[in-house]
């Protein structure tokens, strides 16, 4: 796949002139995924074509866990990098 190819979905969310708020949808090849329905989740793993999105990828709250959990990795890391650039000075 070439690279503008892979990026046209991101760069249309990034500059699309239809109006904002309208967060917590994934797209897939330009186009908003419908949530998979609970019947269908078994063969949406297998990875049939089944198109869409498992409820947990748009549930807010785990949204708000991963980001806080991604800033405390990031907070890790960071000590991380201070402790070894004074290891390496």
């Amino acid at each position: 796949m070439p690279a503008q190819d892979g990026a046209a979905t991101s760069v249309r969310c990034a500059t699309s002139p239809q109006p904002t708020g309208v967060g917590g949808g994934l797209l897939r090849e330009l186009r908003r995924q419908p949530l998979v329905a609970g019947a269908d989740e078994a063969e949406w793993r297998t990875g049939a074509q089944t198109p869409g999105v498992l409820s947990y990828a748009v549930d807010p709250e785990a949204t708000a866990r991963l980001w806080e959990v991604g800033e405390r990795l990031w907070e890790v890391g960071e000590r991380l990098w201070e402790v070894g650039e004074r290891l390496t000075a």
